[in-house]
């Protein structure tokens, strides 16, 4: 990854600073298939399990992005983690993340389905989150970006 020349953005680790961009590249994807959706076309089906992939990688790659800014290699992430966003959450927590209760509910909610292939292919049938969600991974994006971001 190229610097961006803001020092505070190029002092995090290459690899934190990739994981950290593709989180919020995930999140802006649920956010806008969320928004523009029906407005867009006329589709014969549900786009929510698509927002929902969107949402579990976002949640997922930053919990890594974290865990990369403090030292874990990508062999590390994938051995340890996979896609199991329950131990990515703890294991980011250790490192003052700090997570609100609705951010809880949501990763306890997606967890089961995220780490088997089930949600990532769309191969289930719809889970319906209760809110909306995309508040929540926003105000969880912000807490992330002040973590890693910090002047």
């Amino acid at each position: 990854m190229t610097a961006s020349g803001d020092p505070i953005i190029d002092a995090l680790a290459a690899r934190a600073r990739a994981l950290l961009a593709q989180a919020f590249g995930f999140y802006f994807t649920a956010q806008y298939a969320t928004e523009h959706a029906d407005n867009c076309m006329s589709l014969p089906f549900d786009v929510t399990p698509a927002v929902l992939v969107n949402i579990g990688f976002a949640y997922e790659l930053s919990f890594k992005a974290v865990l990369a800014a403090n030292g874990w290699d990508d062999l590390r992430l994938q051995r340890e983690l996979g896609h199991d966003l329950q131990a990515a959450m703890q294991r980011a927590e250790a490192y003052e993340l700090q997570l609100t209760p609705a951010v809880r509910e949501t990763i306890q909610l997606l967890a089961p389905l995220f780490a088997r292939p089930t949600l990532r292919y769309l191969n289930f049938d719809t889970l319906e989150l209760p809110g909306d969600r995309l508040p929540v991974l926003a105000t969880h994006m912000q807490a992330v970006r002040d973590l890693l971001l910090v002047d």
